[in-house]
């Protein structure tokens, strides 16, 4: 009896092991697009004339310390007006909620949630974006990777201030291949090229200022980096804020331990 129960369990478990492998395996998410954020603005409207963005990569709400705490994420959001995210988990199947979610309710922001890949059929993983201004149409944009098995996007959005729409290119780059890396860092910078000023570059390039991409980048008239223009920039950065038609008054980052990275921010004014 107990070989008989061997020879009929072992398929068995096989079988639920090859199933639990598949469904764990990252599928891409796709192309999307759509108009507005999701959620309330429930802070009071800022009367400052500058915009205020950051790029940040939460690392799943892990700190350096390897504990998870989005309420430590959240104390970096204060008095910002648009903040790209990296490396956000979406709602499990059993939770109504998502770390994107959950950071604009403790900000009083907006939210948009813009993941690269799927897990578990349902379990979704990838950008985001924070906001109190209007957002207007939005475009999400698979990149393409050959070579390391992971799912990358860009996600283009129109955002309203001072009267004028702003195009923000968000993404978050590929570190596992150098080949898939420089492909969709030259995929991206060329999106942001071809954006309308004013337009704002925001994410993790996982790329240093000396890659030759970058560098050409930079070399182009009125297109700036604030940190190092206003000499806030830091050594091996590979998180990126760059714009185009828009002026730095102030820049730096935010760094509590919440995540690997630390948050980079700008204020930024609109040229006349």
């Amino acid at each position: 009896m107990p070989r008989t129960r061997w020879l009929v369990l072992t398929p068995i478990v096989l079988l639920l092991g090859g199933l639990a492998y598949y469904v764990s395996w990252p599928a891409p998410t796709g192309p999307c697009c759509g108009a507005g954020a999701a959620g309330q603005v429930e802070r009071p409207p800022s009367n400052r004339t500058t915009l205020r963005i950051a790029t940040f990569n939460i690392h799943g709400g892990k700190g350096r310390d390897d504990r998870r705490d989005l309420d430590r994420t959240a104390e970096n959001l204060a008095d910002l007006d648009f903040v790209a995210l990296q490396e956000a988990v979406g709602p499990a199947p059993w939770e109504s909620e998502g770390q994107v979610e959950q950071l604009a309710r403790a900000a009083g922001m907006a939210w948009l949630f813009t993941p690269a890949e799927r897990r578990w059929l349902s379990w979704k993983y990838g950008n985001g974006l924070l906001t109190a201004l209007p957002l207007g149409s939005w475009r999400q944009i698979p990149l393409a990777g050959a070579h390391d098995g992971s799912f990358r996007n860009a996600v283009v959005i129109d955002v309203e201030f001072g009267g004028r729409t702003v195009h923000v290119l968000l993404t978050h780059l590929t570190q596992r291949d150098d080949r898939d890396r420089q492909s969709q860092l030259e995929t991206v910078l060329a999106m942001f090229r071809d954006l309308p000023a004013p337009a704002v570059l925001l994410g993790d390039l996982n790329t240093m200022a000396d890659d030759p991409q970058i560098e050409h980048l930079l070399a182009t008239p009125d297109i700036v980096d604030p940190l190092r223009a206003l000499g806030k920039d830091t050594p091996g950065r590979i998180d990126w804020i760059i714009v185009r038609g828009l002026r730095p008054v102030a820049a730096g980052t935010r760094d509590n331990g919440a995540s690997d990275h630390p948050l980079l921010w700008a204020e930024l004014e609109l040229h006349e």
